[in-house]
């Protein structure tokens, strides 16, 4: 029997299995890991501790790799990580292909760069949304430095760069100087299993309405601009939040315009779910609520539309045109009064008018997931 020898990817994030607070990162290259594992081997450096998260998580101690799904993970402290590539256990791994799954992250792309760009193995680089106008438009002077020092630092045509849209496409080629040639467009993977759209729905009642954020809180989420938006709204609103908080100032923003809210609005701040219970949560909802300054792909996002929640997004997104498709909103931030609008429309319909919208949207939701080709695009990407 012929032997057909895996290509051995090594793939560095800062957090990973089995945390989920992370959000969006992990989950693309969980499910990345889990689609192409027949053709890969796949290996995961990153952190010992979750997102947001102080004590590492149990039984990863030790430096040995850990199956976690179809990967196997070596969870370090931050120290350790700083000479990640330079420990035995991965010197001895000899990979085929070094996958960094961030641009912005000196321990686990930076620093991993210049031990592997004077080695003849292939690099990739994975933006993951952090070239987007409005990720960039914050903390701008920091990542304008690093930008140039990146430059000035590594051979970039040696480097191969994974974007998920033709959009992110272009703004790695803008930002960075990168030839288009040297940059592959692979669609982040999402399952669809059609047995999760049949969790029972929220029963919705006329000029009520349920609405959920579930995201990290930190300013390129927004969720200030939905606090802003909801003091127009005069339904009676439950507005629940779930999610690690990213940035303490901004949290405590946040919460002094949940105070200054009508009464009719009542604000709850959940915390973190795992993602096993992500989408039966979000079916018991009428709302996903997302206006975003930009996302890589939208896992919550997709995530909302298989349960048959509504979602009201930004444009800023790979989703809009499917959203509006759906009879859903993704709306431009600059017309705030469309986002008022679309909640009031929605928080009027009965229950019956609610279903309607969902069933519509079902049928263009399950057309799109038919026909989205996903793992081919990686096989051009890791060849």
């Amino acid at each position: 029997m012929k032997v057909i020898h895996k290509k051995k990817i090594l793939i560095y994030l800062r957090y990973y299995l089995p945390g989920y607070g992370s959000g969006g990162p992990a989950v693309s290259i969980s499910n990345m890991v889990q689609a192409m594992s027949h053709r890969y081997e796949f290996y995961v450096v990153c952190l010992s501790n979750d997102y947001g998260e102080k004590k590492p998580y149990k039984n990863v101690s030790g430096l040995s790799w850990k199956n976690f799904g179809e990967a196997k993970v070596l969870h370090l402290n931050k120290y350790r990580s700083l000479f990640a590539s330079y420990l035995s256990i991965i010197q001895k791994l000899e990979p085929d292909i070094v996958y960094c799954n961030s641009f912005f992250d000196p321990f686990f792309t930076f620093i991993p760069l210049l031990h592997y760009q004077k080695k003849e193995i292939k690099v990739i680089i994975a933006p993951r949304g952090e070239l987007t106008p409005g990720a960039l438009s914050l903390t701008v002077l920091k990542k304008k430095l690093y930008i140039y020092i990146f430059m000035k630092t590594f051979i970039l045509n040696k480097i191969t760069w994974h974007a998920s849209t033709e959009n992110e496409l272009n703004q790695i080629s803008s930002n960075i100087g990168i030839n288009p040639k040297r940059i592959s467009v692979a669609k982040d993977i999402a399952f669809f299993d059609e047995s999760q759209s049949k969790f029972i729905q929220s029963y919705k009642d006329s000029n009520k309405l349920k609405i959920v954020f579930l995201a990290r809180i930190t300013p390129v989420k927004n969720l200030m601009y939905i606090l802003d938006v909801l003091k127009f709204c005069d339904s009676e609103i439950v507005f629940d939040i779930y999610g690690a908080v990213d940035e303490k100032k901004y949290w405590d923003q946040c919460k002094k315009k949940i105070n200054s809210l009508p009464k009719t609005i009542s604000v709850n701040y959940l915390g973190l779910i795992s993602n096993e219970l992500v989408n039966q949560t979000l079916a018991d909802y009428h709302l996903f609520f997302l206006p975003t300054l930009g996302e890589n792909f939208g896992h919550s996002i997709f995530e909302a539309l298989s349960v048959g929640l509504p979602v009201l997004i930004s444009d800023q997104t790979l989703w809009t045109e499917i959203v509006n498709n759906c009879n859903y909103a993704a709306i431009p931030l600059k017309d705030q009064r469309k986002y008022v609008d679309f909640i009031q429309h929605l928080s009027k319909m009965d229950n019956d008018e609610f279903n309607d919208l969902n069933s519509h949207a079902a049928k263009v939701f399950n057309k799109y997931t038919s026909s989205t080709n996903q793992t081919t695009p990686y096989n051009e990407l890791f060849s």
